[in-house]
C-alpha cells in the first residue's frame, strides 16, 4: 500500500472472491494467518470460529482489536481495542 502499510485478511467464505479485485491484501489461510505479527485486528463479521479466538491474539505484535460485530467473547480480555 502507499502508505507503508500492509493488510492480511481472513474470511472463510469471501476470500476467494475478493482474490480477483486488484486490493494489495494478503489472503490467509486461518484466522492465526493473519493475526500473526499484526499490529491490530478488524473484525468485520460474526463467523463463529471469530468467537473462540484466544490465544491466537498473543501472536500478535500488540493486542489491539477493534471487534465490530461483538465476536470475540466478553470474558476474554484480549480486547486492547474497542470491544463490546
Amino acid at each position: 500500500m502507499k502508505t507503508g502499510a500492509s493488510v492480511a485478511a481472513y474470511d472463510p467464505l469471501a476470500a476467494e472472491n475478493m482474490r480477483a479485485t486488484p486490493l494489495d491484501v494478503e489472503y490467509c489461510q486461518s484466522a492465526a494467518d493473519a493475526l500473526g505479527g499484526a499490529d491490530g485486528c478488524l473484525i468485520m463479521t460474526e463467523w463463529g470460529e471469530f468467537g473462540s479466538l484466544d490465544r491466537e491474539f498473543d501472536a500478535m505484535n500488540e493486542i489491539v482489536v477493534i471487534d465490530g460485530r461483538r465476536a470475540v467473547s466478553p470474558d476474554r480480555e484480549v480486547c486492547g481495542g474497542i470491544c463490546w
